[in-house]
């Protein structure tokens, strides 16, 4: 039985092996080692995007932080007005609600709270 058992394995592992295309254990050394130099690969290209995110994103909360003092000051100036409603719904949004979520919170439809945020989006507000 044992040795059924040992015959067994062996063929399964000869089976897989064809089904690699592999002949021997040199040929499955290789394909290892192949993989692993691709898996580095994979692994520089992933740690050299994840830095470039990083920078990316660095510099677009550079620039969110100008765009909201350079709002602000319009704002200030009354360059640019809004309604109390429009003030209201542009919070919301600031702070990560959905429409569907601000509709909610204020006790409006949800179509009110897109065609709002359209306007704020067509006075050049970056919603």
């Amino acid at each position: 039985m044992e040795i059924e058992e040992e015959n067994e394995f062996e063929r399964e592992a000869r089976e897989f092996d064809l089904r690699l295309g592999l002949a021997d254990m040199e040929d499955v050394e290789r394909e290892i080692e192949r993989i692993k130099r691709k898996q580095e690969s994979f692994e520089l290209k992933l740690s050299k995007l994840s830095h470039d995110l990083s920078i990316l994103w660095d510099k677009l909360e550079k620039a969110e932080k100008v765009y909201n003092t350079m709002f602000e000051k319009l704002q200030e100036e009354g360059k640019i007005k809004l309604t109390p409603r429009q003030k209201e719904i542009l919070d919301l949004a600031k702070e990560g609600y959905t429409p569907t979520e601000i509709a909610e919170k204020l006790g409006t439809t949800v179509q009110n709270v897109t065609n709002i945020m359209r306007a704020l989006r067509n006075k050049g507000i970056m919603i």
